[in-house]
């Protein structure tokens, strides 16, 4: 049959068509562990431009609280919306309309209750969730499936309301309370160390004043237009937590640069500081990972720590990616966004040409890891030094004394600190085909010191 030949007609789509189902099938898959749901709606009062956000959580019950512009009757109304948002994915994170369901799969009762500055009352919606998983997991025990459209669910089990309010007209806020969450979930929700932890590696919280900390909220400011957001844990009757990412100590000063298109359009913004020490920056605040890159949009992390460490030039044969620790932040020219499971980017060439460019934005960083490294090591092995040298001479001069063995020693302390000083050498001077590793004054001084100090060492 030829295209000619086949008989076609449009058939209007009926509600019934989408099953409830598909609610359930996309928040257990998208939101698989209990603590996205607090990521959620923190991302929304974020997207409401809140300054604070409490979570509250005793036992089966967890309030999130935001000081956001809240939301009036038609924007609450629109608010029920499942696969829809009126968000721009320009400007919001959460702009697939799904996120308002994460919870779904974990508590009996969702309610959401919000106002607008200057409102006579507040509005609101309750969503009886465990009622819906009840009646869709009844319809699989049928032989011949019912079928329950998902219009008909939201019909039957979610009730808009309006009630008075008596606080300050100037009130504006958005509160999801969570009720009836299954016992299954509230040892996730209900520990505060892990919640504190999940909540540091996921949404924008600001730095506390210490060390580089109030450095970075700056830059964030100034250069991603992104304020971040105080977050206050209450957990049960445990002390109150003033979530705040742990700042690395024994660092660099922090630096900050660009990836730019290849039409030198900026497509991310980057923040970094490297260890002194030569090494791995170590976890800190109670086994919370500090080093590596965050990949950041919207200040909200996408994945884990160890998400951009393949993109990281493994320079000498071994990554040096975890001693530094930095964001990665999307601008919106970047035109990259999110996947779904919010834990890397969408697959696209866009994408493909990012990951390209941040691997070159790295390179340079791990010669010059690579370098404060050997630096590092001539440091120590000058510091040992006068030990070494007085043992030596002990040696030689006892009586039984190895004159073979202590030239053997001799020679490999010697070999040691000639093979740190060529390497300090290589890395100062700039490589063929690559940038050069960017030092600042007080870096480009320590390895001087230390090529000065290796070349006394070996007149020693």
């Amino acid at each position: 049959m030829t295209q000619s030949e086949r008989k076609t007609q449009t058939v209007q789509f009926q509600s019934w068509e989408v099953g409830g189902e598909l609610l359930d099938i996309l928040s257990r898959g998208l939101y698989s562990d209990a603590k996205d749901a607090l990521r959620e709606y923190v991302q929304n009062g974020v997207d409401a431009k809140a300054q604070n956000i409490i979570i509250t959580v005793d036992g089966s019950r967890a309030v999130i609280r935001d000081d956001g512009t809240g939301m009036d009757l038609n924007e609450m109304r629109d608010a029920r919306r499942f696969g829809l948002s009126a968000k721009s994915p320009m400007q919001a994170v959460g702009f697939r309309g799904i996120g308002i369901y994460s919870a779904f799969g974990i508590c009996e009762e969702m309610t959401i209750s919000s106002r607008q500055k200057g409102m006579s009352g507040l509005v609101g919606w309750r969503f009886r969730f465990g009622e819906m998983r009840r009646l869709l997991e009844s319809d699989k025990s049928f032989d011949i499936r019912q079928g329950i459209g998902l219009p008909g669910l939201m019909l039957e089990y979610t009730e808009l309301f309006e009630e008075p309010y008596s606080g300050s007209p100037d009130d504006h806020f958005t509160v999801v309370e969570l009720e009836g969450i299954d016992e299954e979930y509230r040892a996730q929700l209900n520990d505060a160390s892990e919640v504190n932890n999940y909540l540091l590696s996921t949404v924008p919280v600001a730095f506390g004043p210490e060390g580089y900390g109030g450095t970075v909220n700056g830059w964030l400011v100034d250069h991603v237009e992104l304020n971040p957001i105080r977050v206050t844990l209450r957990i049960a009757d445990e002390d109150e937590i003033s979530v705040l990412p742990p700042v690395a100590a024994a660092v660099y000063r922090p630096e900050f640069g660009w990836v730019n298109h290849p039409d030198g359009t900026p497509m991310a913004f980057v923040w970094y500081v490297l260890s002194t020490n030569g090494r791995q920056i170590p976890s800190q605040n109670e086994g919370a990972m500090v080093s590596g890159f965050l990949l950041k949009m919207k200040g909200f992390t996408l994945g884990r720590r160890d998400l951009l460490k393949p993109l990281w030039p493994a320079t000498g044969g071994r990554s040096l990616y975890h001693h530094y620790t930095g964001e990665v932040h999307i601008l919106d020219s970047g035109r990259l966004y999110p996947n779904a499971a919010r834990d890397d980017l969408e697959s696209s060439p866009g994408k493909q040409l990012f990951e390209k460019l941040l691997s070159d934005f790295f390179y340079p960083m791990s010669r010059k890891a690579r370098a404060m490294q050997a630096r590092a090591r001539a440091e120590r092995l000058l510091e040992s030094m006068e030990g070494i040298v007085a043992q030596l001479r002990i040696e030689k001069d006892a009586p039984d004394a190895d004159p073979f063995e202590v030239y053997r020693k001799a020679v490999t302390h010697h070999g040691g600190l000639e093979n740190v000083h060529s390497e300090i050498e290589r890395h100062m001077r700039a490589t063929r085909g690559r940038p050069k590793p960017r030092f600042d004054v007080a870096q480009q001084e320590a390895l001087e010191d230390a090529l000065k100090g290796l070349e006394i060492g070996w007149r020693s």
